[in-house]
């Protein structure tokens, strides 16, 4: 993955054209955590960059990507030109915090393996190959494990786990979907 921001002042406000971008954290420790996936279409580091605040996380390209970057001011003079265009930004904004607090709950109240399990169906939700009629996810299982607060070890056995169930089939640097059921199953607790 290459670095398109990290935790530094904020200059731009970028939006992903092409590719999957990936916002994460650092702990002291250097462990990774994954806040979120961007897709094309997505905006990051606007509030940063509205606000003349330091980027609180950093962005890497998580594939071939292209991003469109504009900078601070001419990116605030187009929004004041446009306010009609503020609210929809305000918008995609507040839905992106909403999905962070569920995050949020999500790590602090469910097991590790009703997480990894809802982190791959949200991403089956959004990014996915077709191979015949399953969905194959083109992370590792590093990324999930990142995505999901969960050490690498304990990612491998929880995914390992759901292949036995059936739920996945997984490879270098793939995973397919093989039973999105089973994986609401273990969600539900079934």
């Amino acid at each position: 993955a290459s670095d398109v921001y990290k935790r530094q002042p904020s200059h731009f406000v970028y939006f992903v054209l092409k590719g999957l971008v990936r916002i994460l954290r650092t702990s002291e420790e250097g462990k990774d955590t994954i806040l979120e996936i961007l897709f094309p279409g997505d905006i990051f580091g606007a509030v940063a960059a509205m606000r003349g605040e330091p980027y609180p996380a950093s962005a890497q390209a998580l594939s071939e990507c292209v991003i469109l970057r504009i900078s601070r001011s001419s990116f605030n003079q187009f929004i004041g030109k446009n306010p009609h265009l503020y609210s929809q930004i305000m918008k995609i904004i507040g839905e992106r915090v909403k999905s962070a607090h569920e995050l949020i709950a999500t790590i602090s109240t469910e097991s590790a393996e009703k997480r990894i399990a809802r982190i791959i169906l949200k991403l089956m939700e959004k990014v996915y190959e077709k191979r015949g009629d399953r969905c194959v996810l083109r992370f590792t299982r590093k990324d999930i494990a990142d995505m999901s607060a969960v050490t690498l070890e304990t990612a491998i056995r929880l995914i390992k786990k759901m292949e036995r169930k059936g739920a996945l089939a997984c490879g270098r640097g793939f995973i397919e979907i093989i039973s999105p059921e089973k994986l609401k199953s273990i969600i539900e607790g079934c």
